[in-house]
């Protein structure tokens, strides 16, 4: 998933808040995916030269 972001100036940018617009909010309910099911990974260090 991406999202991208294009403030028209710093200001509005520092000012703005995502989560209020409407058109954000009513794509958030609901979810568009389970989040039971979401599989978290990573990566350890087994050589360190």
């Amino acid at each position: 998933m991406l999202s991208w972001v294009a403030w028209l100036s710093k200001h509005v940018r520092d000012t703005g808040v995502i989560i209020d617009d409407p058109r954000v909010t009513s794509r958030l309910s609901p979810m568009s995916f389970d989040g039971k099911r979401l599989i978290y990974g990573g990566f350890n260090i087994i050589l360190d030269e």
